[in-house]
């Protein structure tokens, strides 16, 4: 970096045209620069390291150039004193160690620090640059994934097929609860398209999935179902990332054994003005080892989008407990895709 332009005018200044006329003069002269330039670049790297550790972030760029351009010029003044009088130790170059001769090697140095400093200040904020890029990249990929997965929900042939394998037994013994369960279908497929496109929904419309969600599964599960929910009373603005409830109901029904004699059981409440609780009761599956679900995945996904996270615990014993914070309308992504 800049040292075949460097060295020749630090050796002029310092033996003059000697360097250019005597091949043992030059050979000397451009290997003992070198070691000092070696030396030198090595210690000024440390320092500027150091000063960009204390100034790290993208609005500190102009702080750090400063600081960089003050500290590596004082030490440039001493690294030019030290060299001329190392210089001055070899009588073959005949180096003079006074002020004009050193004046003009800290011209030099000043003029090679500004170039070193730039250079390492731009090669560290386009490294900054690459890093902020792959930060973007992968919260892009997560965000991409957390809709390929509502996708998915809105598809999801398991629960279509067994709601329309429902309807097709309501429409030969009840017309009209076979309407009411189309009307909630639609309500719930319309919810699920609208939940692709908007990452937060008020606490007020995910119930009301919650309700049209838990109608479609009534008639699976007659009424083994039963959910409790008290306390939200002027919360219901409050908003949660979208399909939270229904994500927390689908590990749930994973994980029960459901039937009248043993009922699903489910409270949703305040635990104060910024926590939702969402409690389940159930009895476990024989043998059931829980893994790791992709519902859980998807909540935790859709609250790390608004810089929050979700807290569930599974009991023994059937007791599922999560801890929801709710945001405000006007909550923003961590990242604007």
């Amino acid at each position: 970096m800049a040292v075949p332009v460097f060295l020749p005018i630090t050796n002029y200044i310092y033996i003059g045209e000697r360097y250019f006329n005597s091949l043992k003069v030059f050979l000397l002269g451009s290997l003992l620069s070198v070691l000092i330039y070696a030396l030198a670049v090595a210690g000024l790297k440390l320092v500027i390291n150091h000063i960009i550790a204390l100034y790290p972030e993208v609005q500190h760029t102009k702080q750090r150039m400063l600081v960089m351009l003050i500290v590596v010029s004082i030490l440039s003044i001493f690294i030019v004193t030290a060299a001329t009088y190392i210089y001055g130790l070899f009588p073959l170059f005949g180096t003079k160690a006074d002020l004009a001769t050193i004046g003009a090697m800290v011209v030099v140095a000043i003029t090679f620090d500004v170039i070193f400093c730039t250079v390492l200040g731009v090669s560290y904020l386009y490294k900054q640059w690459q890093n902020n890029q792959q930060e973007q990249e992968q919260l892009k990929k997560q965000s991409l994934q957390l809709q390929f997965n509502t996708l998915k929900d809105q598809v999801n042939p398991g629960f279509l097929f067994g709601s329309l394998e429902s309807l097709t037994t309501l429409i030969g013994k009840n017309t009209p609860e076979a309407e009411k369960f189309v009307d909630e279908l639609a309500k719930v497929y319309r919810y699920v398209l609208r939940a692709n496109k908007e990452k937060l929904s008020s606490l007020e419309a995910e119930l009301n999935f919650l309700d049209s969600y838990l109608y479609l599964l009534s008639n699976r599960y007659e009424h083994a179902i039963l959910v409790e929910v008290n306390g939200l009373q002027g919360q219901q603005q409050k908003c949660l990332p979208s399909l939270s409830l229904q994500r927390l109901l689908d590990f749930t029904l994973q994980l029960a054994e459901i039937s009248m004699e043993r009922p699903l059981t489910i409270s949703i409440q305040l635990k104060d003005a910024e926590r939702l609780v969402y409690g389940a009761k159930f009895s476990p599956l024989p043998g059931l080892q829980p893994a790791d679900s992709r519902d859980l995945s998807c909540l935790q996904k859709g609250y790390e989008l608004f810089g929050n996270a979700p807290v569930v615990k599974l009991e023994h014993g059937g007791n599922l407990l999560a801890e929801l914070p709710l945001l405000s309308q006007q909550a923003s992504l961590t990242v604007h895709l």
